[in-house]
């Protein structure tokens, strides 16, 4: 008598294309790292597997969460681009470090 264990895939074309997809973007991520010889390289690599992974999980609510994952990357390096390159980035921070700090004290 032959025994099954294991959990059985019905249809292997969503994992496979999954594979593929973060494989990807792995591959195209690794380049612009080598290319670059950017130092933090490794985390962006690491960011790009895991975002290539997950959302495609969330079904219906993929596209939304790509677009809100990409909005809140793009919006926070342009605060962190300010604050690294502006002339006046001690008051800036103290600025949004006061702010946030208030925030979270009366919240």
């Amino acid at each position: 008598m032959r025994r099954v264990s294991g959990s059985r895939i019905a249809d292997w074309l969503p994992p496979f294309v999954n594979a593929i997809r973060t494989f990807a973007i792995v591959g195209v991520v690794s380049l612009f790292w080598i290319e670059i010889a950017w130092p933090s390289g490794m985390t962006a690599v690491s960011f790009a597997a895991i975002v290539a992974n997950l959302f495609p999980l969330r079904g219906d609510q993929a596209y939304s969460a790509s677009r809100d994952f990409s909005l809140g990357a793009c919006l926070s390096a342009v605060v962190a681009a300010t604050l690294e390159f502006s002339t006046a980035n001690w008051l800036l921070a103290f600025l949004l470090a006061s702010r946030f700090s208030t925030l979270a004290i009366f919240n």
